[in-house]
């Protein structure tokens, strides 16, 4: 019976992509015997036949309820799953859970990129990888942030603290890309007083005490009413014309992004 075959082949690779100790139960009746054939078939199906396993897979999860056999599973067991699309819903909730609880996630998140149905979710799992990154960096970062002299205050901003400000603008990025935003809106929660009480606060503290009674005037780095003197007078010889780009509240970071992404253009 071909249904039945198909049916089988389906559970069979569910189990593979299972931790080894899980309990089948019922289902261990529907499986085939050699799973290393069953597991290269079925790869094989996804890559040339994505539709078709689509329906496979959802038609076979669906009418044997396949789900019930995670339900008293965590992650560790199920991480590598790629057999019914319900996976990825537990593993959202997993990690946003993990989060929540100051884990990092970044190798989970990893291991799904592999899996069938990673594109179909794309943007939550990148805001989940933002989510990682900004926490961990955040938590990193405020730590260093220190009452200096101002040059020294904006050298460590240029070169390290702006990372914050980056990790935080591609977890919101993400975060509005999610088809489900109201049910992520806990996780945006969690950064948004992340970034604003704990690190802007904390910034804006040792920044005001870095310049407390300070000579603006007195530092190494150019002044914005030298611009023209430091940057375009010394072209007034020059045939070519020279554009200047003035962007009104265009932040650091971003400003250090499109440089750094012009730069890897620049050698492609």
């Amino acid at each position: 019976n071909l249904d039945a075959l198909w049916d089988s082949l389906l559970i069979t690779y569910f189990k593979t992509t299972l931790d080894e100790k899980v309990d089948f139960g019922r289902y261990k009746t529907y499986l085939l015997p050699n799973h290393g054939n069953v597991r290269i078939f079925t790869r094989d199906l996804m890559k040339m036949f994505p539709e078709a396993f689509t329906r496979l897979s959802t038609g076979v999860s669906s009418r044997y309820g396949l789900v019930k056999v995670l339900a008293e599973l965590n992650i560790d067991d199920y991480i590598d799953c790629d057999a019914i699309s319900d996976v990825d819903d537990l593993v959202i909730s997993d990690c946003i859970q993990l989060l929540s609880d100051k884990k990092d996630i970044s190798e989970y998140l990893r291991r799904r990129e592999v899996g069938f149905y990673y594109h179909a979710r794309r943007a939550e799992y990148q805001m989940l990888t933002a989510a990682n990154d900004f926490r961990l960096i955040a938590r990193k970062l405020i730590a260093e942030v220190k009452t200096t002299d101002k040059d020294t205050a904006i050298k460590h901003y240029a070169d390290e603290l702006y990372k914050v400000d980056t990790a935080y603008r591609h977890f919101n990025f993400y975060y509005d890309k999610t088809p489900k935003a109201d049910e992520y809106m806990g996780l945006a929660q969690q950064i948004e007083y992340l970034y604003g009480e704990e690190w802007l606060s904390r910034l804006a503290d040792k920044w005001e005490k870095s310049v407390e009674d300070e000579n603006w005037t007195a530092t190494n780095y150019p002044m914005l009413s030298e611009f023209y003197s430091q940057y375009l007078s010394p072209l007034d010889d020059k045939k070519d014309r020279v554009f200047v780009i003035i962007s009104d509240g265009l932040r650091y970071e971003v400003a250090k992004e499109i440089v750094n992404q012009t730069k890897l253009a620049e050698h492609r």
